[in-house]
């Protein structure tokens, strides 16, 4: 088993947006798998090409042979079983099948199971709902960044499943030391909660991993780097969560073991084996001014801000915030240094307070690419990013700090990152710092992703359709097989890969648009308590958009990731007051009640309602049925009125 591979998972491609005929104002597309793909495949060439060169490995191969080589062995993957594709080379591409179901312990350990059944449904009544000309996603979640489909089960099924295989190859008994996996999978999830979707994400990727490395693998120390653009307020609820949980359970067996002064004689049984419980640290690098925290909420900025070493109930959480550099040199020599140390140092006092092993210890790092300086100019329109070679030099020394406190063990998954050259660039880079090749130093991995050689790969890896569509034919052999056929050997390498991916269903093309509840930013689908209150109405509709997937704006402020569709017709919004932030806020002394899920909008002092909330009906006929229903009793207490 090779100690770097890169997983993917086939089924995360049919996630789409199904709403309306066009996709084009969703920026999370199921094409975000192939630039990683693109990425990747220039990673593995450029080192191989390398190797090659300075006469190792398969030097001795010439370019033809090589190619054959890499056809037949890519050609052969197993999708139950990942496979190394040749030994010696820099790291492993593989695709799996794995699934894991809603319903598993580790699903509910993340999530609990009444939020895993709820979400079942709501994918249940996808058809249904669609047949109502209603959206798919009901009231009161946002409908600017949620979507599903019918197939969406087998993708958030498909993304977990990968996520458990990287654990495994890691954490299992054969696996080696400083065994290294990159989960490409989607749609991602550091925004999800325990039982609140947000942001593109249903389920939390990462966390669930981490519940089955505790699991299946006995693994009790789990450190989490997320360095997507945005804060992952989903990953940091549910780390505080489990880390309540493990500080309440910890205090319960110093009660239960200490001795009892009334009895000093009676012989006291020696206590059962303690069985560990999992605890978490959690650290971001992020744009506070970006989503979740793009509307002001001060609980949501104080979150993405707090910084918590062991109190709060033994809580470990380090957020530190992306800030303006001149140029490359600049990052790298004043600000790189800082964002490095702030959050390995709390890193290590996590694990020093906790007195963790190494062997119980895993290093997850949830990899968005979408602070990329090559992301599209809507997404960090705040002036936050981080140049290409931030990502090889930070997977580098994340691979450092895996060695140190985890015998090497580490996994990066898949979070954000949209446009494609973002994805591509970043996810090359970052391939390359975990491929952690003691001759091939930074320098020369960041040279070959400059912005002078992107524009290259493009042009080489584009579909033939692609390259039709802007008048220029097939590339001709000596632009693929040039530089050592390296680009001949990433070619090959991206195209299986996209082969492997499966054909998406024509969309159902209808001339009546779904009635499309307003949208909804982050704060009115956190957990609050309810409250009576009237009816009122949204105040604003979203605007037609172009093509350009760009930022929009909500009832309530700037929708977090899409661009505004074209105006659907809205029903009456139902609303309740902001009520104290501490119920439902993350930091010391939070109560975490059962998640009640609420809409806000503006609405006129004094005017409350109670939230109705949504049925969830499997069968078509049963739905139609109920809001047949609905109406005809809703028309008679209006015409009683009158």
């Amino acid at each position: 088993m090779p100690a770097l591979g890169f997983i993917s998972q086939a089924s995360c491609y049919l996630h789409r947006y199904i709403r309306n005929e066009s996709d084009a104002h969703i920026v999370e597309r199921a094409d975000r798998l192939r630039s990683v793909f693109m990425g990747v495949a220039i990673s593995h060439a450029r080192f191989t090409s390398m190797n090659s060169h300075k006469g190792k490995g398969r030097d001795n191969v010439n370019s033809s042979q090589e190619l054959s080589d890499l056809e037949k062995l890519l050609g052969g993957m197993n999708l139950a079983a990942p496979k190394e594709i040749a030994e010696g080379w820099p790291f492993s591409i593989s695709s799996t099948s794995r699934t894991l179901s809603l319903d598993s312990p580790a699903v509910h350990f993340a999530h609990g199971a009444e939020y895993c059944k709820r979400l079942s449904s709501y994918i249940a009544d996808v058809q249904a709902r669609h047949a109502c000309k209603e959206s798919e996603v009901p009231e009161p979640l946002s409908q600017g960044d949620l979507y599903l489909c019918q197939e969406s089960l087998q993708a958030l099924e498909g993304a977990l499943g990968a996520c458990c295989e990287g654990v495994d190859q890691i954490c299992g008994t054969n696996s080696p030391r400083g065994a290294r996996r990159f989960v490409s999978i989607r749609p991602p999830g550091h925004h999800c909660e325990s039982e609140n979707p947000m942001g593109f994400c249903w389920l939390n990727n990462v966390a669930v991993a981490a519940a089955h490395a505790h699991l299946e693998h006995g693994i009790d120390r789990v450190v989490i780097f997320d360095i997507d653009l945005h804060h992952g307020n989903g990953t940091q609820e549910i780390a505080w969560r489990l880390n309540n949980l493990a500080h309440k359970a910890i205090l319960d067996r110093q009660k239960s073991t200490s001795p009892r002064k009334a009895s000093p004689k009676k012989l006291v049984a020696p206590p059962e084996p303690l069985k560990p419980v999992l605890q978490v640290f959690y650290g971001s690098l992020h744009d506070v001014d970006s989503y979740p925290c793009e509307d002001m909420d001060p609980t949501l900025i104080a979150n993405a801000s707090v910084n918590i070493s062991g109190g709060g109930g033994s809580q470990y959480i380090a957020n530190v915030h992306l800030e303006p550099y001149n140029d490359v040199q600049d990052f790298h020599s004043r600000l790189y240094p800082m964002y490095h140390s702030r959050l390995t140092h709390s890193a290590k006092a996590f694990l020093h307070k906790t007195k963790a092993t190494p062997d119980k210890t895993l290093v997850i790092i949830s990899a968005g690419f979408d602070a990329s300086e090559h992301e599209y100019a809507s997404m960090s329109r705040h002036g936050a990013k981080v140049p290409t070679s931030f990502f090889s030099r930070f997977a580098r020394d994340a691979v450092k700090f895996a060695d140190e406190e985890a015998n090497g063990k580490l996994l990066a998954v898949l979070e954000g990152g949209y446009s494609q050259r973002a994805l591509f660039s970043a996810a090359g880079s970052f391939m390359s710092g975990l491929a952690e090749a003691e001759d091939v130093s930074l320098e020369t991995v960041d040279n070959w992703f400059v912005t002078d050689n992107l524009s290259a790969y493009e042009k080489a890896l584009a579909p033939p359709s692609s390259r039709a569509k802007k008048g220029t034919s097939s590339p001709r052999k000596a632009d693929v097989t040039s530089d050592s056929d390296w680009r001949a050997a990433a070619l090959a390498i991206y195209s299986k890969l996209v082969e492997s991916l499966p054909a998406l269903p024509a969309p159902v093309k209808s001339k009546e648009k779904l009635v499309t509840p307003p949208s909804s930013t982050v704060r009115t689908t956190r957990s609050r308590y309810n409250s009576p209150a009237p009816a009122a109405k949204a105040t604003s509709e979203t605007k037609p958009t172009n093509g350009t997937p760009t930022m929009g704006s909500t009832a309530t402020g700037p929708s977090p990731f899409v661009a505004p569709v074209t105006s659907l017709p809205f029903k009456e919004a139902q609303v309740v007051p902001s009520l104290p932030d501490t119920p439902g806020s993350i930091g010391p002394g939070s109560v975490f009640p059962p998640a009640t899920p609420v809409i806000r909008f503006t609405f006129k002092a004094g005017e409350r309602v109670q939230p109705r909330q949504q049925p969830n009906f499997v069968a078509a006929g049963k739905y139609r049925e109920a809001r047949a229903d609905e109406s005809t009793s809703e028309s008679g207490d209006r015409s009683g009125s009158d």
